[in-house]
This record gives structure tokens, sequence and C-alpha cells, in this order.
């Protein structure tokens, strides 16, 4: 049976299966918290290392870190919370394709991008003022580029990175 601790605020924190993970409802972060709430919040972090927030209305910039956090947790082959935020996501109404054998090696359209310019020599600054990202987020979407296609090197895209699509051919 799940541990649901609830404050007279309303906020509850219900650890999730695994003992690594808290679902937190009833704290709303698009008003000010209370100081009760915050201190509620930072502590299930420190708990249970990963928190999700229901009940959010997410803005745009909301939305962004939430697809970033399905990306980041899908790479790291954190399937069950990968899912998880896929489905925050969809009820968002964004459409999220579900990772499979095939889209593990398929490049997006924002990494074919990234992946065309580093090979054509561009520095990850450059990229990033063509693309309004900054250089670390280039450098993100590098590193899944790398990994994606078994490569360690800007040197090896020429060779991993086929003018016909974003795929890698097989070997």
């Amino acid at each position: 049976m799940p541990e649901t601790l609830t404050a007279t605020t309303h906020v509850g924190i219900t650890r999730l299966a695994g003992q690594i993970g808290a679902e937190i409802t009833g704290a709303d972060t698009g008003t000010p918290l209370s100081d009760e709430v915050v201190a509620r919040i930072r502590q299930a972090l420190m708990d249970h290392k990963v928190v999700f927030l229901r009940g959010q209305s997410l803005n745009y910039r909301r939305q962004v870190q939430l697809r970033m956090a399905h990306q980041m947790l899908a790479a790291m082959g954190a399937e069950a919370f990968a899912e998880r935020a896929r489905r925050e996501l969809v009820a968002t109404g964004e459409t999220v394709r579900k990772r499979t054998v095939e889209t593990h090696v398929e490049l997006t359209a924002q990494e074919r991008q990234i992946a065309r310019r580093a090979r054509d020599g561009y520095t990850n600054a450059q990229i990033g003022a063509e693309l309004f990202l900054s250089a670390r987020t280039v450098e993100w979407h590098l590193r899944k580029v790398f990994a994606k296609l078994g490569i360690s090197s800007r040197r090896e895209l020429h060779a991993a990175l086929p003018d016909h699509g974003g795929l890698a051919l097989p070997a």
C-alpha cells in the first residue's frame, strides 16, 4: 500500500513503486507556494529522488521542460519514468512517439539539423546561434546523436551521418 502524507494545505505525497519516485498532488506551481509547501516538496525530492507534480497547468515553458525530461529519461533508459512523462505530454495535447527498436537509432529533425552542422564544421555556439539554442543544448543534442549513431566524436559524423534521411547505415 503506498505511503500517503497530506498536510493541511491539501498537498499529497504518494510514494511510487520501486522506492524511487513520488507523486505530489495539490501544489500548483503556477501560483506562489507557501514555505510549508515548498519545504514538503523539497523533502519529497530528497526522500524519493524523483517527483511528479500532478494537476499543473502547463504553460509553454513548462511543456518544454517536460518534453526535455521525457527525452532525458528515455535516453537514460528510465523507461517507466519516461513513459509517465510521455503520458503527461500526451495529456497536454502533444504528440509523442513511443520508442521502439526502429526509433532508437532514428534522429529527430532537430538532431539531424545539429548533426549536419557539426559534421560541416560548425561550432556549438555557431549551431546554437543559427537554431536559437544555447551551446549547452547543442552539446546535449550532440551527445544523444553520438549515442544513437554509436560514435564518440565529430570526426566520425561524416561516415555515420549519410545525406539521405539521418539514419545510420547498417554495418
